[in-house]
């Protein structure tokens, strides 16, 4: 009972039927700039296509982005998405 109660307050967020993806942004204070967070979210989704172990895809999977940390020179949309 609580896994699915848990899993409907998941739908609220950005759930993708299509993959069983949810992806949650929950950084507070700023430390990851929000014009990067598409970025992680559309890194995290490339690698569940190509897959993290001999090239099987990832399905069924939440990720929560809580902290990161950002430089005024190397940070840029490439470093955060990978």
């Amino acid at each position: 009972f609580f896994i699915k109660a848990n899993f409907e307050n998941l739908r609220a967020f950005s759930y993708d039927d299509k993959h069983n993806f949810c992806f949650i942004d929950r950084v507070t204070g700023g430390s990851v700039p929000n014009n990067f967070i598409p970025a992680v979210e559309k890194g995290i989704r490339e690698r569940m296509e190509q897959g993290v172990i001999a090239g099987f895809q990832v399905q069924d999977c939440t990720c929560e982005l809580f902290f990161g940390k950002d430089h005024p020179v190397d940070s840029n949309e490439t470093a955060f998405k990978t």
